[in-house]
C-alpha cells in the first residue's frame, strides 16, 4: 500500500517537473486516471451546489419580495390595530395613524361590506383561514380598487385578531374587461362579415347565367369586400370615402 502511494507521488512530481521544463508536451506526462476523474466529479459537484444555491436564494428573494409588496392589515373585531407599509401605499396614506383605530369596514366598498363581515366572522368563529376572494375597497381619497384578499386568525398583543393579506388587482381586472370587450367586438364583426358574405353569395347565384359566371362574379365581389375591409382597418373602422 505504502509503495503504491509512493510510486503515484513520484509520478505526480515527475509530471510537475516536466511541465516546468522547456519543450514539454502534454503527452509526456502520465496523469493518474482516478485523480482526473475525481477532479471532474468534484468540479461538477461544486457547479451543481453553486447553481442550486443561487436558484434557492433567488426563489427565496422573490417569495419575500412578494410578501413585502402585499398589504397586511391586522384587525381585532373590526378595528384596525396594525398595517404595514404596503397597506399604507394601497390606501394612499403615509401615516399608520390614519388607519389604526378605525373600522376596517370603512375601507370596504358598500356593496361588499355584508359579505366581508360574514367572512371575517367565520374566520374568528371557526378559527380557520379564509380562502382567496376578490372584493372591492375604497381608498382614503375615495378611489375604488379591486383586490384579492385572504385572512387567517392570529394573536396580536395578547388579543385574538385576524390578519388580512391584500393585493391590488385593479389593473388585472381592467385588462380582463378589455379583453372581454375585444372578444365581443371581434365576435360581432365576424358575424357581420359572415352575413355580408352570405348575402353576396345568394345575390350572385340567383342572378348568374352559369356556374362559371357565378364563380367569376363571386370572386370579384369577395375581393372587393376584402379591399373594403382593408380600407376600414387602415382608418381604424371610423369610416372611409366611396372613392377609397
Amino acid at each position: 500500500m505504502n509503495m503504491t502511494i509512493r510510486k503515484e507521488t513520484l509520478r505526480d512530481q515527475r509530471a510537475h517537473m516536466l511541465a516546468a521544463s522547456p519543450g514539454w508536451r502534454a503527452s509526456d506526462a502520465r496523469v493518474n486516471p482516478r485523480v482526473a476523474i475525481g477532479s471532474i466529479i468534484a468540479m461538477w459537484l461544486i457547479y451543481f451546489l453553486i447553481t442550486t444555491g443561487l436558484a434557492l436564494l433567488a426563489g427565496a428573494a422573490e417569495q419575500w419580495g412578494a410578501i413585502g409588496r402585499r398589504a397586511i392589515v391586522v384587525i381585532a373585531g373590526e378595528e384596525i390595530v396594525f398595517v404595514n407599509r404596503a397597506a399604507l401605499r394601497l390606501l394612499r396614506t403615509f401615516s399608520p395613524q390614519d388607519l389604526v383605530g378605525r373600522s376596517f369596514l370603512e375601507f370596504v366598498h358598500p356593496s361588499c361590506r355584508h359579505r366581508i363581515l360574514w367572512d371575517l366572522n367565520r374566520v374568528s368563529g371557526d378559527n380557520a383561514a379564509l380562502p382567496l376572494i376578490e372584493e372591492r375597497m375604497v381608498r382614503l381619497d375615495g378611489t375604488i380598487l379591486d383586490v384579492e384578499l385572504t385572512a387567517a386568525p392570529v394573536t396580536h398583543q395578547d388579543r385574538e385578531a385576524t390578519q388580512l393579506f391584500i393585493r391590488d388587482v385593479t389593473e388585472r381586472k381592467r385588462g380582463e374587461e378589455h379583453r372581454g370587450l375585444l372578444a365581443d367586438e371581434l365576435n360581432h364583426r365576424v358575424k357581420n362579415s359572415m352575413a355580408t358574405m352570405q348575402s353576396i353569395a345568394n345575390q350572385t347565384l340567383s342572378h348568374a347565367g352559369s356556374l362559371d359566371e357565378a364563380r367569376t362574379t363571386l370572386n370579384a365581389r369577395l375581393q372587393s369586400l376584402s379591399a373594403a375591409h382593408d380600407v376600414l382597418t387602415r382608418e381604424s373602422w371610423e369610416g372611409a370615402t366611396l372613392a377609397e
